[in-house]
């Protein structure tokens, strides 16, 4: 067997920190990371040292910890004023300046100070959440296996994600495969995105975004199995054992656990897909027949295949929990030498 080159560049990493794990972990962690652990709304997802909160699609919350092994939740300033203020405008005088004093309708008791107030952070953010965001979050509602959020194969210098211009594949969900479990990456579209039509067959930017992803998967399919298992296992060790799944009964609980496990702990079963698939919603009926979408789809479909295309008005109506489609490139895992699990720096 050929042996496999890392890929130059930064290491694609998914695990906590140390400092982090032990504060989420502690007895004493505190009341608004309970609620948002316990939030079947909220999706938890551990990056490169850090962790994501994500609702609706937006990453409401960055979590690090802090050198003395404190919690430390960073909000994005975008979602900190209040949703319910009547008039949320800030008065600017004649020469074009932000007005001060009793000139500004807005006061600082009208921004957030307070983790705890996780209902009125959750509905500040609604407004962010495009239409492709919201038809994701409908996604993992329905599908307790996405195991993973906004997939970039790669860190900016900064460190910040949010800052990053790496492309960011859309979802990953573990799917039942032969003995084990294979690891699949989803890319997601409205049906209103221009990335899914093109005059040229060979010019269609969606087509060459998946060529991209494709690429990176294979060149990295290692780091990816390995990074995902510290992924689930971490996932394993903060969230409750009653809310390892977003919405549904016990069924689902026990489902998306069950899937954790084998992924955490049965490297020799592991298998990740190496062709990523594209979601398609957001359509009606006179769309879906329109003879220019057919065509568009057709093209979609002679560039990726069919089985790789999965075209459905209603994103809540995506399933994505069955097996892979016969004929996926499938690669089976095999620990590389000198490898280790929770490597994440400090």
């Amino acid at each position: 067997m050929n042996k496999i080159k890392a890929p130059k560049g930064s290491i694609f990493r998914r695990a906590m920190s140390p400092q982090l794990k032990a504060a989420l972990t502690s007895d004493n962690v505190p009341a608004w990371w309970r609620a948002m652990v316990s939030d079947p709304e909220l999706f938890v997802a551990p990056r490169d040292g850090y962790l994501n909160v994500y609702y609706k699609g937006n990453s409401l919350v960055r979590l690090i910890a802090s050198s003395d092994g404190q919690l430390v939740g960073e909000v994005h300033y975008k979602y900190l004023l209040r949703p319910e203020l009547a008039n949320a405008y800030w008065k600017m005088t004649h020469d074009g300046k932000l007005g001060n004093g009793d000139v500004s309708n807005l006061r600082l008791s009208d921004f957030f100070h307070d983790l705890n107030d996780l209902a009125s952070l959750k509905r500040a953010s609604k407004n962010f959440s495009g239409v492709e965001k919201s038809g994701i979050a409908k996604i993992l509602a329905r599908n307790p296996n996405v195991i993973d959020l906004e997939v970039a194969f790669g860190t900016p210098p900064d460190g910040g994600e949010e800052k990053s211009k790496i492309p960011r594949i859309d979802l990953i969900a573990a799917h039942r495969h032969e003995d084990g479990v294979a690891l699949a990456f989803y890319e997601a579209k409205d049906y209103g995105n221009v990335e899914l039509r093109s005059s040229e067959p060979k010019d269609v930017p969606v087509l060459n975004q998946m060529r991209k992803y494709e690429e990176e998967i294979s060149r990295r399919r290692v780091e990816i199995a390995e990074a995902y298992r510290n992924h689930c296992q971490d996932l394993l060790e903060i969230l409750p054992v009653s809310n390892t799944s977003h919405k549904g009964g016990g069924d689902s609980f026990s489902a998306r656990r069950e899937l954790l496990e084998f992924v955490a702990y049965h490297p020799e079963k592991l298998y990740i897909a190496l062709q990523p698939r594209l979601l398609v919603f957001g359509f009606d009926q006179a769309q879906k027949t329109h003879a220019g979408w057919k065509i568009h789809l057709e093209r979609l479909e002679g560039g990726l295949s069919e089985s790789r295309v999965i075209a459905m008005g209603d994103p809540a109506g995506i399933r994505l929990d069955g097996h892979l489609p016969p004929g996926t490139e499938v690669w089976k895992y095999q620990r590389a030498e000198g490898s280790a699990l929770h490597d994440a720096s400090a």
